[in-house]
């Protein structure tokens, strides 16, 4: 066999979202140590650096030094390791995959013949170079099993030991106390087997019933046997931009996030339901409509502030995310000093990559102004005098003068709406 050449090139396969190439954020993701390396799953970009907790990130061309150093080929997707960590288990934090490196066939070592060369996983493939298929027969009560070259099959019984007679309840009677409320009754369970156990149950006291008012802004909940009101305003937080999606993060209603170049609103508390979950997420608007605005800058040696000249934001309204060589700086490292600058609490080195991106609502996206709202004047009982199993009527008169009417049928310790 002549000498194979190794001379054909890989392929990077990207990810894309809408034909245009994208690099997608993945966490916690797990490998061994072998030969003081480790290989991802995807290509890493550069840009936003890989990230292992307690650990630090080198420069490629230097040495390593100490087991919480490592060196990163972005190049190839292989992260290097102290020698001293062979064989142990590491989580890589989180890093943006850029795509998958395909090898191709012919490069790939399959195996060694029993002449000591070597075989590609192509010639492999090419030359048919297959195992030997079991096959399997079933007589009724065992199952037989072979190689495809023996002549006989070797069976084996499936039948496990029949196990013992199950016991069942015969019935599930109180056999002491009445049920009154605040008291205890003690229940009696008899088996099939005349065995018996129990149990008791605690039996509560009726609640007591809600009462609702509408003051106009606010809406009043008290019990019946209490005398006020508690007031509760209705009015929900606004609109807050949490960044890029990440599934350990948990997340609250109106929470935006970004994930593959669409923007999602957050439906209700939720950590690990992906932004297709249709429970906790629905999509409300495309990046491509300047929802999103970024901006990279590389920083002068000791630079503090850092002014943006593509658009403004809501200061100290959660309006805002810093990245430093891609990861999220805290919001207590810099000041929010105005609509279009922030202000660092340290200056960065020379060379630092720093973005940030903030939440802009374009006033193109913006529509024309609603209707006035129509509120409530007055609710008033215009018939009827609340005596228990009769019914009354109340007339709500609207801000515009406009009226409508509702009943309410009075009953013993509760109220129904008709």
């Amino acid at each position: 066999m002549g000498v194979q050449s190794f001379n054909t090139p890989y392929e990077i396969e990207l990810n894309t979202v809408n034909d245009e190439p994208v690099s997608i954020i993945i966490n916690s993701e797990n490998h061994v140590i072998y030969d003081s390396q480790i290989h991802l799953a995807q290509i890493p970009d550069e840009f936003y650096r890989v990230v292992i907790t307690e650990m630090t990130e080198i420069n490629i061309k230097d040495d390593i030094s100490s087991a919480t150093e490592f060196k990163v080929d972005y190049k190839h997707g292989a992260i290097y390791f102290d020698q001293s960590l062979e064989g142990a288990s590491v989580t890589i934090g989180s890093y943006y995959g850029k795509g998958f490196k395909l090898v191709y066939a012919d490069r790939i070592i399959g195996g060694m013949l029993y002449d000591g060369s070597y075989v590609t996983l192509q010639e492999m493939i090419d030359e048919q170079f297959v195992g030997v298929s079991l096959e399997f027969l079933w007589d009724g009560t065992e199952l037989g099993i072979k190689r495809e070259d023996e002549a006989d099959y070797t069976y084996v019984d499936l039948k496990g030991i029949q196990g013992e007679t199950g016991n069942g309840i015969t019935s599930i009677i109180r056999t002491s106390g009445t049920g009154a409320e605040g008291t205890i009754d003690t229940y009696t369970i008899t088996y099939t087997d005349t065995t018996t156990s129990t149990f008791q149950i605690y039996n509560g006291e009726d609640g007591a019933d809600f009462q609702y008012i509408w003051d106009g802004t606010q809406l009043g909940i008290k019990t019946d046997e209490e005398t006020t009101y508690t007031y509760t305003d209705l009015q929900g937080d606004g609109l807050i931009w949490r960044g890029v999606y990440n599934s350990s993060t948990t997340y609250y209603m109106n929470d935006l996030v970004k994930n593959n170049s669409i923007i999602y609103i957050c439906l209700g508390e939720t950590t690990g339901n992906n932004t297709d979950n249709l429970t906790y997420w629905n999509e409300f608007i495309l990046v491509g409509a300047n929802i999103i605005k970024e901006e990279e800058f590389t920083a002068t040696d000791g630079q503090t502030v850092f002014t943006l000249t593509s658009g403004s934001y809501a200061p100290n309204e959660n309006k805002i995310n810093v990245y430093l060589w891609g990861t999220k700086q805290p919001d207590s490292s810099f000041v929010q000093t105005s609509s279009t600058s922030i202000t660092f609490d340290n200056g960065l080195a020379v060379g630092d990559k720093l973005l940030i991106e903030w939440f802009e609502i374009d006033p193109i996206l913006k529509g024309d102004a609603g209707v006035s709202g129509n509120g409530i004047d007055t609710v008033v009982r215009t018939s009827g005098d609340g005596s228990e199993g009769t019914t009354d009527t109340y007339t709500i008169t609207f801000t515009d003068t406009t009226t409508t009417l509702f009943k309410f049928t009075m009953e013993l310790m509760e109220q129904r709406v008709i």
